[in-house]
């Protein structure tokens, strides 16, 4: 009983302050709902304007590239097109009746009104671009022992020439086709240069073969001769019987072991200093030579054995001696020092 007493007091009290802040002279005024309103409003806005465009779609009739035309007028144009065709007074009612036969009808034509218009505009934007675009200058980069008259004669004559009508592939397979070029790359940069990048093919070795001193690259091809005063300063192949001629690769077994040797004597900066000359014969390779003198028979061992072996002897030697000296490589992970009489 004490507890709804208490209850029933507290009520009244929360009452009695809520007529006594009502009652105050200087309350917070009340806040007026205008949310509905404004609400009430839009939607009347929006009726009004979808009435109004009922209406209005109702007396016209819009066309998709015209103006608005009457349905009236549409109407009587469907019943008798023939006399709107004939005559009509004046510049304005012409367009007016084509225009409006054109709706009648349910079509709208613009190609007809501008014939070939579109079309000159292309022609006369691809002929400015083919003024700008033109080559005007060719840069070559990359050819060291080939003349670049050469190389240039070879993509015929193209100054002057729209630059996006080049076919960039055809030109780098004239460029490919000389013996002396390895990879060919053709760039074009705008408005008016095109560049050539090239890659040479570089001796590794020159051949005295039958036809006289031959280079051949890496990947064994026969190259042309250098331009003069190119320097070439690569082991001499001596031996050999057959005749090569420019862009073969070599078959010979006995030359591609040679070849191969001397590619791997290229990782090893002591030998490949020291050596001068490979010497085959029939059977296989017979010896190499250094630049003093001293000899080297080979094994049929891995290559990279043997190189290494007199890598290791040339770092102990002084390669100035130019004593006679003939070095045994043909018994693995041994190397024989004899000298010659």
């Amino acid at each position: 009983m004490a507890t709804r007493k208490v209850i029933r007091k507290r009520k009244g009290k929360m009452v009695a302050a809520v007529q006594q802040s009502r009652s105050r002279p200087g309350g917070a005024p009340r806040k007026r709902k205008i949310g509905r309103k404004i609400l009430v409003l839009l939607l009347l806005g929006l009726a009004v304007r979808w009435a109004w465009i009922s209406l209005d779609l109702g007396e016209r009739l819009t066309l998709p590239y015209g103006r608005a035309v009457p349905v009236d007028s549409v109407r009587k144009i469907a019943s008798d097109p023939q006399g709107l065709r004939a005559a009509p007074d004046s510049a304005e009612d012409s367009a007016s009746a084509d225009t409006t036969v054109a709706a009648a009808e349910g079509k709208t034509d613009r190609s007809d009104q501008q014939p070939g218009v579109v079309t000159q505009a292309r022609e006369w934007a691809r002929r400015q671009l083919d003024n700008i675009f033109v080559v005007r200058n060719v840069e070559l980069r990359g050819a060291l022992s080939i003349p670049g008259d050469t190389l240039l004669a070879r993509l015929g004559d193209i100054q002057g020439k729209p630059m996006l009508e080049l076919d960039l592939f055809a030109l780098a397979g004239r460029i490919r086709s000389h013996p002396r070029v390895q990879r060919a790359e053709l760039l074009r940069r705008l408005p008016g240069t095109l560049e050539v990048r090239v890659t040479e093919r570089r001796e590794l070795a020159v051949i005295s073969a039958r036809t006289g001193l031959t280079g051949i690259d890496g990947q064994g091809v026969v190259l042309a001769p250098p331009a003069p005063g190119w320097p070439v300063d690569v082991p001499v192949i001596t031996g050999s019987r057959i005749s090569l001629a420019v862009g073969d690769t070599l078959r010979d077994e006995n030359l591609v072991y040679a070849l191969a040797w001397i590619r791997k004597a290229e990782r090893e900066p002591r030998v490949q200093s020291w050596l001068s000359e490979v010497h085959v014969n029939p059977a296989g390779v017979e010896w190499v030579e250094g630049v003093n003198g001293w000899r080297v028979r080979l094994g049929t061992h891995a290559i990279g054995a043997q190189v290494a072996a007199l890598d290791a002897y040339l770092g102990q030697q002084n390669q100035e001696d130019r004593s006679n000296r003939t070095l045994d490589l043909r018994f693995p992970g041994f190397l024989i020092v004899r000298r010659r009489s």
